[in-house]
């Protein structure tokens, strides 16, 4: 039985029971009638958090906006990680709170079946966590976040012809915009690179340049995970595998957490 006092309950054991008690269409519920109904069945309080718990797990489960603004994603990251929510100012979270937000985001679409989906996160979403990684001192982004990870890694292309500089997140990214007037703001009909400045080689003699360096973290956080190694030097590639770890761990603390409460 679903233990409402505790607020260590887990998000996705708390969604489960309320979809069991009253179906889908609890989804449309405010938070004082989840108190009410609640505490009326059970004859027992619930937690204020829980109820903030619950209130984003139907906000993740009914809108898109947790993939799409980063706004809603820093509110409701705050209730996936156990935390009373602030809307006042912007939370530091870490690594292990951003991985935990969204595997439990995704396992709460992926509760629903058939009826929902899991959707893409948005490039705004993707900045935003490589922004608070980076902040943190973590420039490599494993599952689940390796979505962001283009941008904590700060890959871009030089155009060694004209010399701009662009974002480089997909291979189509490694193509000039400016040599190949992708974006044609005159008459705007299409965001396409001019097939025939292409067929001419304009916009190719690009190079990717990457401030942060993936390779080493990547290296050094494959070994310790295998058992190579043991411990973590002190350099800069190093430390950023060791906070890595510290956010994997976190993360299959939940994990664990949500198993002994099923």
């Amino acid at each position: 039985m679903v233990d409402y006092r505790s607020e260590q309950a887990h998000t996705i054991v708390l969604f489960r029971d309320i979809l069991k008690r009253y179906g889908l269409e609890c989804l449309e519920w405010e938070l004082a009638v989840f108190k009410k109904t609640l505490e009326k069945d059970l004859k027992t309080s619930v937690a204020s958090l829980n109820l903030h718990k619950i209130m984003a797990a139907i906000s993740v489960a009914d809108t898109d906006r947790f993939w799409n603004d980063w706004h809603v994603f820093h509110f409701v990251t705050q209730c996936l990680n156990n935390n009373v929510p602030v809307a006042s100012h912007i939370q530091d979270f870490s690594v292990g709170e951003l991985m935990v937000s969204v595997d439990i985001a995704n396992s709460i679409r992926r509760e629903l079946g058939k009826v929902s989906h899991v959707p893409e996160f948005s490039d705004e979403i993707a900045k935003f966590i490589a922004a608070q990684a980076l902040e943190a001192g973590v420039w490599f982004l494993p599952n689940p976040l390796e979505f962001a990870q283009p941008y904590a890694a700060k890959r871009t292309c030089v155009c060694k012809d004209c010399g701009n500089h662009q974002d480089y997140i997909e291979k189509n990214d490694k193509i000039c915009y400016v040599c190949t007037e992708k974006y044609d703001t005159e008459s705007l009909k299409n965001f396409k690179a001019d097939r025939s400045k292409l067929l001419k080689g304009k916009g190719t003699n690009t190079v990717i340049i990457e401030k942060n360096p993936i390779k080493g973290v990547a290296s050094i956080l494959d070994k310790y995970l295998m058992g190579s190694i043991e411990e973590f030097d002190i350099n800069a590639d190093s430390i950023c595998a060791a906070k890595i770890v510290v956010g994997l761990e976190y993360l299959t603390m939940r994990r664990k957490q949500l198993q002994e409460q099923t």
